[in-house]
């Protein structure tokens, strides 16, 4: 587990296939998800998001070469928990307060994003940005990129129409 600071943010490092006690390590308030993944694994992904949703974070970015498929699992479960909401409370969910969900194919971009936008679009304070790593390989990038970002860097433009 690698934590640093990005700004104002604390950066919490999660390896999901190194650790697995990874859920039990996910802020209970004010943080941001960033998931790195590049390949599709169904129950891999069907884990992430439940528990990463029920640990109510306040933005989801999804990074890496499956990242717009995993956004849309993301979507689902966060639908699929407020209609469990929903049916106990009797009561329409308030959306307002659903995580926004992003995806960027460069983990690059997915960092720069989670870091300098997506807490703007947060409905509260932003103090943790989680980055877990479904591909096992990203830890080092990860530790690149934080002084880089630190010091004002960002993205070049890859016109990948994310």
């Amino acid at each position: 587990m690698l934590t640093n600071k990005l700004g104002e943010y604390q950066i919490l490092y999660l390896n999901a296939g190194q650790d697995a006690a990874w859920p039990g390590k996910l802020p209970l308030n004010s943080w941001l998800l960033l998931v790195l993944a590049d390949e599709i694994n169904k129950e891999l992904f069907d884990q992430v998001t439940v528990e990463c949703v029920k640990n109510r974070p306040f933005g989801l970015c999804c990074a890496g070469t499956a990242a717009h498929i995993l956004e849309d699992w993301f979507d689902e479960e966060i639908v699929s928990a407020a209609l469990r909401w929903e049916e106990k409370h009797h009561q329409p969910y308030d959306y307002d307060f659903a995580p926004v969900t992003t995806a960027d194919s460069s983990i690059d971009e997915g960092l720069w994003f989670a870091a300098t936008l997506a807490p703007n679009m947060a409905h509260a304070p932003i103090e943790t940005i989680v980055c877990l790593d479904l591909t096992g390989q990203s830890q080092a990038r990860i530790r690149e990129l934080i002084p880089l970002l630190n010091s004002g860097w960002f993205p070049p433009d890859t016109n990948d129409n994310d």
